[in-house]
């Protein structure tokens, strides 16, 4: 507009509310763009401008266009390290503004399939417990590596710093020692740890 003292930013979640009443986020904006610090990460915003002139002449609205603060990584994502024979927990810090979290799993670092979730959690969910099910496997002694992403309906955040953990080999069990049985040994037997 030619003649624009300051801006008017305006914007809404909802598109039909952003064309009808939009809300002012930013009064008197002297340069062409704007910053929105306060929206919520990996929620969806409607925004108009309009120009004020000099003698308080205020423009229409400018047509919609729409835009979105990126989901965070996951931090502090944790797996456990041999502290259960039965299974691995993993657990990581909530993201604000995420619905879901998708957990990626691999044998290795190098061999996380990133391409497709193992397990999906919903936003109040930031713990998994991973045993053996139909599905998967969770060998004891055997290190897994993990990746978590925070999502929306709009976007997926970037994938977290992988981190391994592993399932306890089970101790032996059915120890038994012999009670004067030889003159030349004590014999020790127990039972073979297998999977």
């Amino acid at each position: 507009m030619n003649g624009a003292k300051s801006y008017l930013v305006a914007r809404d979640t909802d598109p039909v509310a952003a064309t009808n009443n939009p809300t002012l986020i930013k009064i008197g904006q002297t340069s062409a763009s704007y910053n929105d610090t306060t929206a919520t990460n990996g929620v969806l915003y409607h925004y108009y401008v309009a120009a004020v002139s000099t003698g308080v002449c205020t423009s229409e609205w400018s047509l919609v266009d729409s835009g979105f603060r990126m989901l965070e990584t996951p931090r502090n994502v944790l797996a456990t390290d041999g502290t259960s024979t039965e299974s691995v927990t993993v657990s990581w810090n909530p993201v604000t503004g995420a619905e879901r979290y998708l957990l990626f799993r691999g044998e290795a670092e190098a061999a996380i399939d990133t391409t497709a979730p193992f397990r999906e959690f919903p936003a109040d969910q930031t713990e998994f417990v991973d045993v053996d099910t139909d599905s998967s496997v969770v060998e004891p002694g055997k290190p897994y590596w993990y990746q978590v992403a925070a999502a929306s309906s709009i976007c997926t955040g970037a994938l977290s710093t992988a981190e391994s953990g592993f399932r306890a080999i089970p101790g032996p069990i059915g120890l038994r020692a012999t009670d004067g049985a030889f003159t030349d040994k004590i014999e020790i037997v127990w039972s073979s740890v297998t999977n």
